[in-house]
């Protein structure tokens, strides 16, 4: 049942982490790659979280999400909205990592988006221009095309990552400064089972299960990523 919900919450994390965190980071690099003033303070200010460490990160995400006097709930009450017990239950605990696990990536998928945006020769976009385009339909039969090979990379690498969540999950959830409702990840499962019950074998056999779900979805992302 352990490794059961284990599975599930990783999953869950996975698709929700991977799916917002790259349509987030192309949007951003979309955006900061038009003709805008102050573009790197821009840039410099989304790619800042990449480069924080995750521990004390978590700590301070675990401060604006406290109950009584967290940030986020004083500006929801603020505005006449009812406050959220972000880490209360399993579920909202999960929820309030994958938001920090967003907020953390979301500059590093812009940067790989922003290389290949650059890389697109300008004279499809001038082609479709002539051709009296609308901005979504350029944007959907030129950009997304040609960034194929670019956001198969960033999916793949996305999906890997967060497969082997851990940090985010066992600082705000596990630890003793962890306020939340406990959440386990198959990673945070198989530690638990190695390391602190030493039921080596079962550690190693949920090793190899994660083996090949990262496989699994691996395979899956680069058939479907397949240039035609």
């Amino acid at each position: 049942e352990i490794f059961y919900n284990a599975f599930v919450n990783t999953i869950s994390f996975t698709v929700f982490t991977t799916l917002f965190s790259v349509v987030l980071g192309l949007g951003f690099a979309y955006l900061i790659n038009q003709k805008i003033r102050f573009k790197s303070v821009y840039e410099t200010i989304i790619f800042i979280p990449v480069v924080l460490t995750f521990v004390p990160v978590c700590l301070i995400w675990m401060w604006l999400f406290e109950w009584d006097n967290g940030f986020i709930n004083v500006v929801l009450r603020g505005v006449g909205l009812p406050r959220v017990a972000w880490l209360s239950t399993p579920s909202m605990s999960l929820v309030s990592v994958i938001i920090v696990s967003i907020w953390k990536v979301i500059g590093y998928n812009m940067i790989i988006f922003s290389v290949g945006l650059k890389n697109i020769p300008s004279m499809y976009y001038e082609a479709a221009m002539i051709d009296g385009a609308s901005r979504w339909t350029t944007f959907r039969r030129i950009t997304l095309p040609l960034l194929r090979p670019i956001t198969l990379f960033v999916m793949v690498i996305s999906v890997i990552n967060n497969l082997k969540v851990f940090t985010q999950v066992y600082v705000m959830t596990h630890g003793a400064q962890g306020g939340g409702a406990q959440v386990e990840v198959l990673v945070s499962d198989i530690y638990a089972r190695g390391f602190v019950y030493f039921k080596m074998g079962a550690g190693a056999a949920e090793s190899i299960i994660l083996l090949l779900v990262v496989l699994l979805f691996t395979l899956i992302q680069f058939r479907l990523g397949r240039e035609r």
